[in-house]
C-alpha cells in the first residue's frame, strides 16, 4: 500500500528516521526527506513546490494518524504484499495440538488460540468461548481485520483533514498579523 511509504524516497514510513511529517501544504513526507529538503531555513514541498520557513524537522508536525495506521499494521496478524490480497495468518497443515498431538482445526475467539478436535470437546463447555472451524475462523478474522483497517484509514483521513485545516488557519492568522505589522510600520 503506497500510502504507507514516503512519496519522495519510497521508503516505508516508520517511527524513527522515516516518521511521516505533515508539510504546511498538507502533503506527508518522511523525516529523512524533510531534513534533506530544508535549505537556509526554507522547506520547499517537492509535491507542490510551496515554500515555507522551517528551521528544523521538528517544526513540521508528525502525522499521528498515519503513525497509528503503521502501528496497527505492525501489531495485527496481517501481512501486506504489494499487488496481493490481504492475508491473515492461520495454522499450517503441520501444526499440531500441544496436548493431544492432533492437527489444529478450530479457533477459539475468546481464548485467541488454535485448538484440535479433541480440545474442542472440552473447550465448548467453557463459558463464553466461541469457536469456529479454521476456514470459517480465517474468514471472520479477515473480515474483522478489513473493518479495523477501514476504521484506521477513516481516522487517518479525518486527522489529515484536521491537520490541513489547522495549518490553513495558522497561515491565515500569520498573514493577518503580517498585514497588521505592515500597516503599523507605515
Amino acid at each position: 500500500m503506497d500510502f504507507l511509504e514516503c512519496k519522495i524516497c519510497h521508503v516505508p514510513y516508520d517511527e524513527e528516521n522515516h516518521r511521516p511529517r505533515n508539510s504546511p501544504c498538507g502533503h506527508e513526507i518522511c523525516t529523512a526527506c524533510v531534513r534533506a529538503l530544508i535549505k537556509y531555513s526554507i522547506f520547499e514541498c517537492p509535491k507542490c513546490r510551496m515554500k515555507n520557513k522551517v528551521d528544523v524537522v521538528d517544526d513540521l508536525p508528525v502525522c499521528f494518524g498515519l503513525v497509528d495506521v503503521i502501528r496497527a499494521f505492525r501489531t495485527t496478524h496481517i501481512s501486506l504484499i504489494k499487488g496481493t490480497e490481504l492475508k491473515v495468518s492461520g495454522p499450517t497443515n503441520e501444526e499440531v495440538c500441544n496436548v493431544h498431538g492432533k492437527a489444529i482445526s478450530h479457533w477459539c475467539f475468546k481464548c485467541q488460540m488454535w485448538i484440535c478436535k479433541d480440545c474442542l470437546k472440552s473447550h465448548s463447555s467453557l463459558i463464553g468461548c466461541s469457536t469456529a472451524i479454521s476456514t470459517k475462523a480465517m474468514k471472520i478474522m479477515k473480515e474483522k481485520t478489513m473493518k479495523d483497517i477501514d476504521l484506521l484509514l477513516t481516522t487517518f483521513e479525518e486527522d489529515t483533514d484536521n491537520a490541513s485545516s489547522l495549518l490553513q488557519d495558522h497561515k491565515d492568522k500569520k498573514k493577518e498579523l503580517l498585514e497588521k505589522v505592515e500597516l503599523h510600520d507605515k
